[in-house]
């Protein structure tokens, strides 16, 4: 979907007279690109605001803008909201474009900075409009701190426009959100972690230094389009802390085959291993231990593996690329990192 929609945009942005998107599809297709893209997208789409004369497709290209995740484009574009002397923004549009900007969660901090530094001139602007108190219901809508809380409390008590009732019951909200976030987080957190424990490396075990070893062995030229030798051996060494204790060791493994693994303290010899197995569905290699782990203690975990490299684009994988128009050339390439995440 996302190749379609930036395929059409092409189309239009080289032929900006001859747009061929259908109506029914423009709003999906410009804030995809104007989310995705650059600056260059935006201002494209920007430009085609002021040269329309349909009020649909303003008011379609108008939302779409609000989709940029560029800061600065954010701040320009609530900026010409509210600076009509620029001539890009109509006034009628104005109060509804900058609700489509301030909904969006990603935006929260820039609209809420905007709101308080221009609120004098919305007011002025906008204070009489019956959804100008639905503004400031969007820019707090996911406010669920006490700095929040405090912030939006002293906002209130610099402001003295008649509004009062409206402000009362956002603060009431906010006090909702900050109740429900302290009675649900516990929960929700014990959810997560219950629910990833097959999927994610646990915390008993910390990891702090790795030193991983590749002997790949490829050779210049292969004849006639030959697939090039893909075995290639592996070594390990791994220095982890005991953080809780435990007699369970897990390491997420893929396509390897180990021929030998050891667990040991840093300042002994002998392999604490017993017996391990590996889970294909996870792809986690979990190892039984003949003793429990010492809390707070280091231990080296060091293995020796093959494997064959493929095309898949996971860790350590063969990639091709174009020599020249008739000719390819091999490339290894790795996507590794830490698994382990705090």
């Amino acid at each position: 979907c996302v190749d379609r929609a930036q395929f059409l945009f092409e189309q239009w942005f080289n032929h900006p007279s001859n747009n061929s998107i259908e109506p029914n599809d423009r709003h999906v297709v410009y804030c995809t690109n104007v989310r995705i893209g650059g600056r260059v997208e935006f201002q494209f789409l920007l430009h085609q605001y002021q040269v329309s004369s349909d009020p649909q497709e303003k008011a379609r290209i108008q939302s779409a803008l609000a989709c940029t995740r560029d800061t600065e484009s954010i701040r320009y574009l609530l900026e010409i909201h509210v600076n009509f002397q620029l001539n890009i923004i109509r006034r009628q549009d104005a109060l509804s474009g900058i609700r489509a900007i301030c909904q969006k969660f990603f935006v929260e901090t820039e609209c809420w900075a905007f709101v308080r530094s221009r609120w004098m001139q919305l007011f002025q602007d906008f204070g009489k409009s019956m959804s100008f108190a639905n503004l400031i219901k969007d820019v707090t809508a996911r406010f669920n701190t006490e700095h929040q809380l405090d912030e939006f409390e002293r906002f209130v008590e610099q402001t003295t426009d008649n509004i009062a009732v409206e402000f009362q019951a956002i603060i009431e909200r906010i006090r909702a959100n900050i109740q429900w976030i302290d009675k649900a987080k516990p929960n929700l957190e014990e959810w997560f972690m219950n629910r990833t424990i097959e999927i994610r490396l646990p915390f008993d075990w910390i990891p702090s230094n790795y030193v991983l070893n590749f002997d790949v062995r490829l050779s210049a030229i292969y004849p006639n389009n030959a697939e090039p030798e893909t075995l290639f051996m592996g070594r390990t060494h791994i220095i982890v802390s005991c953080n809780r204790s435990t007699n369970v060791f897990r390491i997420h493994m893929k396509q390897l085959k180990m021929s030998s693994i050891t667990l040991r303290r840093l300042d002994a010899s002998s392999n604490l291993i017993t017996g391990w197995m590996w889970m294909p569905v996870s792809e986690m290699l979990i190892c039984r231990l003949r003793e429990r782990c010492v809390t707070n203690k280091e231990y080296v975990f060091e293995s020796e593996h093959t494997a064959e490299l493929n095309r898949d684009m996971v860790g350590f994988y063969l990639s091709q690329y174009n020599v020249t128009s008739t000719s390819t050339g091999e490339i290894i390439t790795h996507n590794i990192a830490a698994t382990h995440m705090q």
